[in-house]
């Protein structure tokens, strides 16, 4: 029977992609209040991150036929140019935030096989399984930009979405899954593969916040105290029935006196 080690990657990791989930970048694609700045930005950072990952793969051979399907570096530069057409924008500007030097110099000190596909999942089967979404917000994005006659396109730039397009993207995603359960199955990646794609999510999330204002010492507070409480509901019922049974106590003494 195969060994389905996507899914033990999935379940192990499934806290740390709903932090990946709540960044501000997708926060702000998912709630429609990205500026066309914003994603060209964005798209550049991108940018930084997978010429390298995609240089590493295609000499490599690590994901053999899948990776011609899966390559999004052209993509990611028409897209990043077609955004700054709009916005007449000039992209020799766009250097990398800290945070996206902080991927690059931790993918290039991470020279395995193990630690190279760990960057190809966080990066391809995140962009596989939630691009769709994106996709249609960058398009409403896109479009409401052009409708204001903002700017006048040449014929070239016909679609500022590429980097989320794919040919079936969910038979995609499936094949990397393949791909990667045989990769684990013949010894070619081991258990630390999970802690390897931890370490990516990490990197990626502290990218995607860049420029999130820092919460103060309260906030921070509350924000603990409420995943506190979130992770142990059972708690609520007896704090709650506690609580009651002081306030009960104390009047019954109050009354006493």
């Amino acid at each position: 029977m195969p060994v389905d080690f996507c899914a033990r990657i999935r379940e192990e990791t499934k806290d740390i992609h709903k932090q990946a989930a709540s960044s501000r970048i997708i926060q702000l694609y998912m709630s429609d209040k990205i500026t066309l700045k914003q994603h060209a930005e964005y798209l550049y950072q991108s940018r930084w991150v997978y010429i390298p990952i995609e240089n590493r793969l295609r000499f490599s051979g690590y994901l053999g036929e899948l990776f011609p399907l899966l390559e999004r570096g052209n993509a990611l530069e028409h897209d990043a140019d077609y955004a700054c057409k709009l916005l007449s924008f000039e992209p020799s500007i766009v250097n990398p935030w800290p945070e996206t030097r902080q991927i690059i110099a931790a993918f290039d000190s991470a020279q395995s096989m193990e630690s190279t596909l760990a960057f190809a999942y966080v990066h391809y089967l995140g962009l596989l399984n939630g691009g769709q979404m994106l996709q249609k917000k960058v398009s409403s994005l896109l479009e409401n930009y052009v409708e204001n006659d903002l700017t006048d396109l040449d014929s070239e730039y016909d679609s500022g979405v590429e980097f989320y397009s794919f040919e079936n993207p969910a038979r995609l995603a499936n094949r990397f899954r393949n791909y990667i359960n045989g990769a684990y199955e013949n010894g070619r990646i081991t258990d630390n593969f999970i802690d390897e794609v931890k370490k990516v999510y990490q990197l990626v999330i502290a990218q995607a916040n860049h420029g999130k204002p820092e919460l103060s010492a309260c906030e921070k507070y509350t924000a603990a105290a409420s995943g506190f409480w979130k992770r142990h509901p059972y708690l609520t019922g007896a704090v709650t029935g506690l609580a009651a049974t002081a306030t009960v106590a104390t009047l019954a003494m109050t009354l006493s006196r």
